[in-house]
């Protein structure tokens, strides 16, 4: 009985405290939900590398190049006999450079092919992300509708409680 009458003083002290008066406007949720929600930095980060993959197709038909350079030695040490009594060693370096070029001529409609798809990912990536935006705008929109009606009809149980 004890925690019955206990539960009911703070449900009636509860709904005669004057409601916390929210400051905010549900322009500035929206705002603050667009700006600050993980989700849509999520789905920003996810199509900005879906835009590299455009670039990349794109690269694929163009000039390409490669470097390539060694370096190497050899020294080897022998012992000859000549007339004087003395050794001799020999000592060799060998390098190497070169620089291949690449420019694909004909690829059977696989560049082209590419790109058409990379276009696409990207489009249906822009769409993802406004699906994403409304989605997390609509429920802002709801959560501040919520918190308006709620503190409403608390203010309607105050001033019953009141009379």
């Amino acid at each position: 009985m004890k925690n019955s009458i206990s539960l009911a003083a703070i449900l009636i002290s509860a709904l005669a405290m004057p409601a916390a008066v929210n400051a905010q406007t549900m322009e500035e949720v929206l705002v603050s939900a667009y700006n600050k929600s993980p989700r849509l930095k999520a789905q920003r980060s996810q199509l900005r590398i879906v835009d590299e993959t455009y670039v990349q197709a794109r690269s694929a038909g163009r000039l390409s190049t490669s470097i390539d350079g060694r370096i190497g030695g050899t020294y080897s040490d022998r012992v000859s006999t000549n007339v004087l009594g003395g050794s001799s060693a020999d000592w060799s370096v060998t390098d190497s450079a070169g620089l291949n070029v690449t420019q694909p001529i004909y690829q059977g409609g696989r560049v082209s092919g590419l790109k058409e798809q990379a276009r696409s990912n990207v489009y249906a990536g822009r769409e993802e992300l406004r699906a994403a935006e409304q989605s997390v705008l609509l429920s802002a929109a709801e959560a501040w509708l919520d918190v308006v009606r709620d503190e409403e009809i608390a203010k309607y149980r105050r001033q019953s409680v009141m009379n």
